[in-house]
């Protein structure tokens, strides 16, 4: 008699990063992207970032999407840790992937970053069951995330390594 094993499912992440100008303790300021991490041990999959046109995490107004089909958050060292807001499918992950990519960034304001399209992207992906189920009933705020982020800085730079640690930390739930 064979047992059926039960489908695999992937970790969507809210991930932090800071910009070249910026130092640990800024982490109100970094810059927030997606990941689904098809390779949970490695931290790798495809990643969904939103960037400011000239590349410097400035107010330009001007932002731009992007995804690295096969990102990782190894040996990445602006990269400052993630948070796991929920899971996918594997059969699932190309409506994933049309659902954020549909959602373009839009500038709400000259304060408008990241964080904000992240933010307006998992509200989406509510809809789908995608988000873990005590975030799913809640309007979901940067304020929510940054406890955790601010644990999971600490962590990278209190390592032996220090921001050059190999792997960045990563809550999962």
């Amino acid at each position: 008699m064979s047992r059926v094993r039960a489908p695999q499912t992937y970790p969507l992440v809210l991930v932090q990063y800071r910009s070249p100008s910026q130092k640990y303790g800024d982490e109100r300021k970094f810059e927030w992207a997606l990941q689904v991490q098809i390779d949970k041990r490695r931290l790798k999959g495809p990643i969904f970032r939103v960037v400011d046109m000239d590349g410097t995490f400035s107010e330009s107004g001007s932002w731009w999407m992007y995804v690295m089909e096969h990102g990782t958050l190894r040996h990445d060292t602006l990269c400052y840790g993630g948070i796991q807001v929920g899971e996918i499918h594997p059969l699932g992950l190309n409506r994933l992937r049309e659902v954020i990519e549909r959602h373009r960034p839009v500038p709400k304001g000259k304060s408008w970053r990241s964080r904000h399209w992240a933010l307006e992207v998992l509200e989406i992906l509510k809809g789908h069951g995608w988000i873990r189920h005590d975030l799913a009933s809640r309007r979901l705020k940067k304020d929510m995330f940054l406890p955790e982020f601010q644990r999971l800085s600490r962590a990278r730079v209190s390592s032996v390594e220090g921001e050059n640690a190999p792997y960045p930390p990563v809550a999962f739930y």
